[in-house]
C-alpha cells in the first residue's frame, strides 16, 4: 500500500518550560508567542533575545517552529511589530502567524522570504476566502473551528487546488464566537480578544426568560430555552476533542492539527502531542485507532468536558457546557458518598481504582471546588476511603455528588521523564535552515541546489555522470545521512527533495564533497539584512470633506425613510432573507444608493451579481466576489480595519470604502484620518473612512443555536457578579446567530469632532421601525451638518433602548488597557 502522508501533530507552547514536552510528545511542530502582538497575553511567552536557541533546539529535534503574530495591530506599532517579525525571520522560524490584513501585507513587502499562515482570527470558513489568501502569498490557512467535516474537506481542496496547506483544531479550549468576531470582552471592559487580553466573558454566568423572546412567535426545534430567571453558562463552551476523528480529517487532506493550549502546562502539552501523534500514525499506516486510552489519559490533564459536536455541524446545546448541572456533559468518574472537610476525608463510589495524586471536581449549586487524592483504601464493593487535600470552609458536600477527574499526578511524572531525555540547554548555536533538491539519475550528474532560510542559495554538481548501483543506490534516506550531515557548520537540513530513477550510484566520498562545496559557496555569499526600515506615514493635516450619513436598515421600508431623511445611502440587513437558495431574492432594481450587506460568517451568496446592488463585505471572499460581478464594495466592520496598511490591502482587494474596527477609540480614528491624508497628499489612493456613530453592535457572531426562529432575539443578561450586561441574542438566516451588545451605542459628543475628518457615520438601526429610522436619520443628518443636539439625539436613543446606552469605543477603544499596562511597566503612577 503506498504511504500516507501522515498530518502534522502542532502542538501549543506558552513558555519555555513546555519545549521538551512537545518534543518528548512526539509533536512535528510547535507553536508559539514573543511577549507582544499574540493573542494569549497572559501565557509567559517567549523572549526576542532567546527565540534563535529555542528554534534550534526544535530543528535540532526534527521540530517545526511556528511564531504567532495574530492580533491586530496599529500604524504606530508597525515598526515594533516589523521588528519582531524580522528576529523570528533571523531566528529561522518555520513561519509567523497572522491575522492582521495590513500586517500581512508589510510583511510580504519587507520579509518576503518569511513563510505566513493565515490565523483562525481571520474568520476563514469557506473556500471563496482560502482563494483570495493564497493569492496573497499564504503557504497556509487555519480554518474556523466551527466547520463540519464537510466544510473542512472543501477548503482543503480549494487550497490543494491552489498550492497551498489547511490546518485545523482538533483538541483545547472553544471559543464561543468566531476567532476574530468576538468584541464582548472590549465593550464590557476594554480587554480585547484581538489584541490578546480577553476576559472570557463568555464563560461568566447568565439569566434568561422566554418572556424575553422578540420575534417570529414559531420556535425552531433545537435546545430548550432556560427556565424563567435560572443561571446558566449558556454561552460557555466544551473543549474541543477530535481524537476519534484523526482519521476522518487525515483522509480531507488537512496538513497540520493543533492543539490548542498555550496556558497550559508540560503535562499537557506532552499527553496531548503523545496522544494525537499515535493517532495520526495509525491513520498513516492504515491501522485502526482506538481512542479509550488516549481519552482516558486527556481527562487528567484539563478538567472541562468535551464535545467533537462542530465537526458533525451541530450547534445546540450539546455542544456548550452545564457548569451548575454538569452530569448533564458527561456520565461522572465516581460518586460522593460523604465527606468530612475538616479531617480530609471522603469516601467515593468508583468502578475503576483510584490512587494517589488523582484530581477531582465538583459542583454544588454556584459553587465549583475540588480535591486531590493523596491516599486511597479499597472498602469493597466499588467504595474508596480517600485522604484528600481539600478546602477545609465551603458548602456541604450532598451524598451522590457527583465527580469528575481534572488530574492525576502520574501524568505530571511520565512527562517529567520524557522530558528528561530532550533537556532544551545541550543544544550547541542556532543554525540556518537549508532547503535542498537532489537530482540523482543514471548517465546525468548528481546536483543539488540549495536554499537557506535566510535567502542565500547554490548550486552545485557533480563532474562526472552516475553510474548503475551495484549496492545500495541513492535514495532519500542516504541523502539525508551522508548530503544532509551540517553538523559543525552555520546550516542544518530543512526540506528536502529527492528525484532519482532508483538505479544511480552516489558513493558516499562524492556527497561530501558536494556538501562541502556547498557550505563553501554559502558562506561566500554576504548574509543578508533583515530590519525593516519602513514606517508609517505620519499623521497629516486632514482635508475637510463633507461626511455622508449611511444607514444599516431591516427592511425596505426602513431604508427608503432613512433615503427620504437625508441619508446618502442605506445598507439592507435583514437577518431573515434567504441569499443562498436555489432563487434569488425578490429585491427592488439596483439604484446606487442601496447595499447589500453580506454576513461575515456565512458563505459568498451565488445571487449578488443577479441582485447588482453594491455589497458591504463581511469577509474577503465576499469583496473577492463582488469584484469579480463588477460590483461597488465596502469593507465590513469585521473585517478589522486598524490601519493605513490594512486600508491599502483592503483597497487593493476591491474595496472602495471600509468602516474603522469597533475597536478603535475615537482618538485612534482621528489619527488614522490623518495619516490617511498623508497618504493622499503624496498622491496614493485610499479608500474611504466610514465611521460607527450609533445604534445596535454585534458583541459576537457564532454558530451555536439556542432555539430561536430566524429573525427571533431572546436577552440574557450577566448575573450582577459578573457585570450584569445585557445581550441579545438573535438567529439569521443560514445558521448564524449574532449576539448583539443590549446597551445601544450612542455618543453624539463623541461622533461631531469627526465631521469632515471621516467619509461617512453608520448608523446601526436594523433594529428600528421605518419612523424610529427616519427620527434618528434627520437628527445625525444635522448633526452632520454643524446642526443637530448631542442632547435631543441622546434624548431618542434613550426612548428607544430598553436595557441603555453606551459610549462604547468612540469614548474608549481597545489600546486604553494596553496604555495603562505600558505606564505601569514603565514605572509611572497610573491614576
Amino acid at each position: 500500500m503506498k504511504a500516507r502522508r501522515r498530518p502534522e501533530v502542532l502542538a501549543p507552547v506558552g513558555s519555555p518550560d513546555c519545549l521538551p514536552a512537545a518534543v518528548a510528545g512526539g509533536a512535528d511542530a510547535v507553536f508559539l508567542g514573543l511577549r507582544h502582538f499574540n493573542a494569549r497575553g497572559r501565557a509567559e511567552n517567549f523572549r526576542k533575545a532567546e527565540l534563535a536557541h529555542h528554534v534550534a533546539y526544535l530543528h535540532h529535534h526534527h521540530v517545526k517552529c511556528y511564531v504567532v503574530m495574530n492580533t491586530l495591530v496599529h500604524d504606530d506599532e508597525y515598526p515594533k511589530a516589523l521588528d519582531l517579525a524580522a528576529a523570528a525571520h533571523a531566528a529561522n522560524v518555520d513561519a509567523v502567524i497572522i491575522q492582521d490584513l495590513g500586517l500581512w501585507r508589510a510583511l510580504a513587502r519587507e520579509l518576503p522570504g518569511l513563510k505566513r499562515h493565515a490565523s483562525t482570527q481571520m474568520t476563514i470558513h469557506h473556500p471563496s476566502q482560502v482563494a483570495v489568501l493564497a493569492a496573497l502569498g499564504a503557504e497556509r490557512v487555519i480554518l474556523a473551528r466551527e466547520l463540519s467535516l464537510a466544510e473542512v474537506a472543501a477548503c482543503t481542496r480549494e487550497a490543494e487546488r491552489l498550492g497551498i496547506e489547511t490546518e485545523h483544531f482538533v483538541h483545547g479550549a472553544l471559543c464561543y464566537a468566531f476567532s476574530g468576531q468576538c468584541l464582548m470582552s472590549n465593550f464590557a471592559g476594554c480587554r480585547s480578544a484581538n489584541r490578546g487580553t480577553c476576559a472570557q466573558n463568555c464563560r461568566f454566568d447568565y439569566t434568561s426568560s422566554e418572556s424575553g423572546v422578540r420575534g417570529p412567535e414559531s420556535v425552531d426545534p433545537g435546545p430548550r430555552t432556560p427556565d424563567s430567571g435560572r443561571i446558566e453558562t449558556e454561552i460557555s463552551m466544551k473543549d474541543f476533542s477530535l481524537i476519534a476523528r484523526i482519521g476522518e480529517l487525515a483522509d480531507t487532506g488537512v496538513a497540520s492539527l493543533k492543539i490548542e493550549g498555550r496556558l497550559k502546562g508540560a503535562d499537557y502539552v506532552y499527553t496531548t502531542s503523545r496522544v494525537y501523534r499515535a493517532a495520526t500514525e495509525a491513520w498513516a499506516a492504515g491501522k485502526k485507532f482506538d481512542p479509550t486510552w488516549a481519552r482516558e489519559l486527556l481527562k487528567d490533564v484539563f478538567a472541562r468536558a468535551q464535545t467533537e459536536a462542530p465537526l458533525d455541524g451541530v450547534y445546540g446545546s450539546a455542544s456548550r457546557l452545564h457548569r451548575y448541572e454538569p452530569e448533564q456533559d458527561r456520565a461522572p468518574d465516581a460518586t460522593l458518598v460523604s465527606a468530612d472537610r475538616r479531617r480530609g476525608e471522603v469516601v467515593v463510589q468508583s468502578r475503576v481504582p483510584i490512587t494517589a495524586g488523582q484530581g477531582f471536581s465538583f459542583s454544588v449549586g454556584f459553587f465549583n471546588g475540588g480535591f486531590l487524592v493523596i491516599g486511597a483504601d479499597a472498602l469493597g464493593g466499588d467504595r474508596w476511603r480517600l485522604k484528600v487535600r481539600i478546602a477545609e470552609h465551603g458548602p456541604r458536600l450532598p451524598a451522590e455528588t457527583p465527580l469528575f477527574r481534572n488530574a492525576n499526578h502520574e501524568r505530571k511524572r511520565e512527562a517529567a521523564t520524557a522530558m528528561a531525555e530532550v533537556p532544551v540547554q545541550v543544544v550547541a548555536e542556532p543554525t540556518i535552515a537549508l532547503a535542498l533538491q537532489v537530482s540523482a539519475h543514471v548517465g546525468a550528474p548528481l546536483s543539488v541546489s540549495a536554499r537557506a532560510a535566510d535567502g542565500r542559495s547554490v548550486e552545485v554538481a557533480s563532474d562526472t555522470a552516475l553510474t548503475v548501483a551495484t549496492g545500495r543506490p541513492a535514495d532519500e534516506t542516504l541523502m539525508r545521512e551522508k548530503l544532509g550531515a551540517f553538523g559543525g557548520t552555520p546550516w542544518h537540513l530543512g526540506e528536502l527533495v529527492v528525484s532519482t530513477d532508483g538505479r544511480a550510484f552516489a558513493p558516499a566520498s562524492l556527497l561530501k564533497d558536494l556538501r562541502r562545496r556547498l557550505v563553501d559557496g554559502l558562506a561566500a555569499l554576504p548574509a543578508p539584512t533583515i530590519a525593516p526600515t519602513w514606517t508609517p506615514p505620519e499623521p497629516g493635516t486632514p482635508r475637510r470633506r463633507t461626511t455622508a450619513v449611511w444607514v444599516a436598515v431591516g427592511s425596505i421600508a426602513a431604508g427608503e425613510a432613512a433615503l427620504a431623511h437625508g441619508a446618502s445611502a442605506v445598507w439592507l440587513d435583514d437577518p431573515t432573507i434567504d441569499w443562498w437558495g436555489t432563487s434569488a431574492p425578490a429585491m427592488p432594481a439596483p439604484d446606487a444608493r442601496w447595499w447589500l450587506r453580506q454576513a461575515a460568517t456565512a458563505p459568498v451568496s451565488p445571487h449578488l451579481a443577479r441582485c447588482g446592488w453594491g455589497v458591504v463585505a463581511g469577509h474577503l471572499g465576499v469583496l473577492a466576489a463582488a469584484r469579480t460581478a463588477g460590483l461597488p464594495a465596502i469593507a465590513d466592520l469585521f473585517c478589522n480595519t486598524y490601519s493605513t496598511e490594512t486600508l491599502l490591502s483592503l483597497r487593493d482587494l476591491g474595496a472602495q470604502a471600509a468602516v474603522i474596527s469597533l475597536e478603535c477609540s475615537g482618538r485612534e480614528i482621528a489619527r488614522l484620518a490623518a495619516r490617511c491624508a498623508t497618504l493622499a497628499d503624496a498622491g496614493v489612493a485610499v479608500p474611504a473612512l466610514a465611521l460607527i456613530a450609533h445604534g445596535r453592535l454585534p458583541a459576537m457572531l457564532t454558530r451555536q443555536d439556542h432555539g430561536l426562529a430566524v429573525g427571533a432575539t431572546r436577552t440574557i443578561t450577566a448575573v450582577a457578579r459578573d457585570g450584569g450586561l445585557p445581550y441579545d441574542l438573535q438567529r439569521r438566516r443560514h445558521g448564524d446567530t449574532v449576539v448583539w451588545e443590549g446597551r445601544r451605542l450612542c455618543a453624539p459628543e463623541h461622533v461631531a469632532p469627526t465631521a469632515g475628518l471621516v467619509d461617512a457615520w453608520v448608523l446601526e438601526l436594523a433594529d428600528l421601525e421605518p419612523a424610529q429610522v427616519a427620527e434618528m436619520t434627520a437628527a445625525y443628518v444635522a448633526l452632520a451638518g454643524g446642526g443637530g443636539d448631542a442632547a435631543t439625539i441622546t434624548a431618542l436613543a434613550a426612548a428607544r433602548s430598553p436595557h441603555g446606552l453606551f459610549t462604547g469605543h468612540l469614548a474608549q477603544g481597545s489600546r486604553e488597557l494596553d496604555l495603562v499596562v505600558e505606564r505601569m511597566e514603565a514605572g509611572e503612577t497610573v491614576g
